[in-house]
């Protein structure tokens, strides 16, 4: 890609509306990027898009998107999770780079067909980790990288949050709360960002992945803890839509010392070394963690990471979800 990025949507809804439009536009980008066309079935929502977006080119699906539109760079999947894996195939087919709302996917064959696609087109496929950008996360990741606590030995990590995010759809249904859209609960929406921070966390470390979810058994969870180990080190984590109020704590002890992140403060081995305007649990939009999400597309795109290390740590997470629901 070179210059201005050409950007489709394939999906306008909340996250679309309040994350991803004010990140295309914002002016910390190291290129330009511009929404040319959009694709939406519901007829409310499209027209929010034609008011949002007055020079963008809108259709009514993504498949008649992609057939009619030339020049583009970069397909950006926001639709519902269950839409994923074929939007971002249908996209791979049109040779054009993706970016994809997370869950990726969760089965199998679907990630190794995107994987194979991705490198026979030479293309890159990037799953939005937001939450591993947000600057407390991101300056936990570079203590832990820069050896301030030695190896990683132990990862916590607890969501809390009163109920699924009702995003666009009127009346307040989400498909969060049906499983055949979502892919699951609230492992899935709560627990892949979690665990692209534990990827993070313990990039270099290696070995197989073992998970059981531990409370509300089945893909409608609502409530779910899960352990398990990776590289040597334990993992944890705790979620639920149930709670009396919304927090994000977690924990990350290494060999010679300890990180405690508490929605809002970092501290290191009990000592407070930054705090943050925003807490981790302040609403469910976070359009400022998402221009760096973008920044490491292009690093991606343009050889400055390596090729393929979204898709890496998106079969990590899919892995681990995998196995949890499995019960393995």
């Amino acid at each position: 890609m070179t210059g201005v990025v050409k950007v489709a949507l394939l999906g306008f809804g909340k996250v679309a509306e309040s994350t991803h439009l004010p990140g295309f536009s914002s002016r910390d980008l190291p290129r330009p990027f511009e929404v040319v066309a959009v694709a939406e079935p519901s007829p409310e929502r499209s027209q929010v898009a034609r008011s949002l977006l007055p020079g963008a080119r809108i259709y009514s699906s993504a498949e008649d998107l992609l057939s009619k539109e030339d020049g583009l760079d970069l397909a950006c999947v926001a639709a519902p999770p269950f839409l994923h894996a074929r939007l971002v195939l249908a996209a791979l087919a049109r040779g054009v780079h993706v970016l994809c709302e997370k869950p990726l996917t969760l089965d199998a064959r679907e990630q190794d067909a995107i994987e194979r696609a991705a490198s026979e087109r030479e293309r890159v496929v990037y799953t939005v980790n937001n939450w591993r950008h947000a600057p407390l996360v991101a300056r936990a990741v570079a203590l832990v990288r820069e050896g301030a606590i030695g190896r990683p030995r132990l990862v916590f990590w607890s969501v809390r949050r009163k109920a699924a995010d009702p995003g666009a759809a009127p009346g307040g249904k989400t498909w969060r709360e049906d499983p055949a859209l979502a892919l699951g609960g609230v492992l899935v929406d709560h627990g892949w960002h979690a665990l692209t921070v534990v990827h993070a966390l313990l990039a270099g470390q290696r070995g197989a992945v073992r998970a059981r979810l531990e409370d509300e058994p089945g893909k409608g969870d609502v409530a779910a803890r899960v352990r398990f180990e990776r590289g040597g080190a334990r993992v944890a984590l705790r979620l639920t839509w149930r709670a009396t109020r919304r927090a994000n704590r977690a924990l990350v002890v290494g060999e010679t010392g300890a990180l405690r992140l508490e929605d809002d403060r970092l501290l290191l081995s009990g000592r407070e070394v930054a705090r943050f305007p925003e807490k981790l649990s302040q609403g469910s939009v976070h359009p400022e963690w998402f221009p760096p999400v973008l920044s490491a597309l292009l690093d991606e795109v343009e050889g400055r990471t390596p090729r393929g290390s979204s898709l890496a740590e998106a079969r990590f997470c899919a892995e681990t979800i995998r196995a949890a629901y499995a019960g393995v």
